[in-house]
């Protein structure tokens, strides 16, 4: 049986699992040209678990807005979180997309973008949103706690 996407507040726990999807690799499963992007953080190369909640930030004009709501909850969840989420919850809920604030991925025109599922066709859509634009309060932020 394929576990339910927590509900905002609700505590979760995340494994990453050998062999570890590093971020050129995340973007080349999404299809991007990798050699046009570049990545400025922290990156995640052994087994590790932790702990996540689900929370909404409400409209906010960027993704630095959204971090900044955030913090009081814990910390943005790093990115290459995004795989672990995804393979421990196949299925959409039909609740709206779910970003993982972490700006580190630089596109070719040097804008900061992050990864993000995007539900489509009842099933879960890897992307990389850009941190510029305005998020609506449909949005759901993975952030990770103690």
């Amino acid at each position: 049986m394929t576990e339910k996407v927590p509900d905002n507040g609700e505590i979760f726990t995340l494994t990453l699992v050998e062999p570890i999807i590093s971020p050129r690799q995340m973007l080349i499963n999404d299809g991007y040209n990798s050699r046009l992007w570049e990545f400025h953080g922290e990156i995640i190369t052994k087994r590790l678990t932790g702990n996540f909640k689900l929370f909404s930030a409400g409209d906010c004009a960027n993704l630095n807005e959204v971090q900044r709501k955030l913090y009081p909850f814990g910390t943005p969840a790093k990115g290459q979180w995004r795989t672990a989420f995804k393979e421990q919850y196949p299925e959409i809920d039909g609740r709206g997309p779910i970003g993982f604030p972490d700006s580190s991925w630089l596109d070719r025109g040097k804008d900061g973008r992050f990864p993000m599922l995007e539900q489509q066709d009842n099933a879960w859509l890897s992307r990389f949103g850009a941190a510029k634009y305005k998020r609506d309060r449909f949005w759901r932020w993975v952030v990770q706690v103690a």
